[in-house]
């Protein structure tokens, strides 16, 4: 004779279908933190990564030209910030939120992106006697909310003119 199976032997029951949403639950809401984890971490990295970027181009190109440079013109508005450097061709200031250079009287071309703001551009004029140098502090600030970023950038630079005519 045929042996029917029995019903009592197929599918889950309600225990263990209620076990197996949990463990789906826990792994999503770990996949989950984890996704949102990272997303955090990239938006704190581009935002460092913008702020290098423009400190490093903007003090690059300063540093270029106040080293060509034979004195600081005395328009210049040093030791506050917004600071305004005018050299013997080349004028470099801060108009909103982004450093401008002015090379030969023509238009202000922009230094930094428009993704980085600066905050404080100040020049100070330094002085030995022999040399003259120009010490440059900016602070760059990029991203929103936990992505924020703001950082500080300095250098110095010795003007050559100065030197050479000694």
């Amino acid at each position: 004779m045929i042996k029917f199976l029995s019903n009592k032997n197929k599918g889950t029951s309600l225990p263990e279908l209620l076990i197996y949403v949990a463990i789906l639950a826990l792994i999503l809401v770990t996949l989950i933190n984890m996704i949102l984890a990272i997303g955090k971490s990239y938006g704190r990295l581009k935002s460092s990564r913008a702020i290098e970027a423009v400190g490093e181009v903007a003090l690059e190109q300063m540093t270029r030209e106040i080293r060509k440079a034979l004195a600081v013109n005395a328009a210049s508005i040093l030791n506050i910030s917004p600071g305004k450097l005018i050299l013997d061709t080349t004028e470099f200031s801060l108009i909103g939120e982004a450093i401008y250079e002015r090379a030969n009287g023509g238009a202000f071309l922009p230094l930094t992106a428009s993704s980085t703001a600066i905050t404080s551009l100040i020049f100070r004029e330094l002085s030995n006697g022999r040399t003259k140098a120009v010490k440059v502090e900016l602070t760059a600030q990029s991203g929103e909310g936990v992505a924020f970023r703001s950082e500080k950038f300095y250098t110095t630079i010795t003007l050559r003119g100065s030197y050479q005519n000694q």
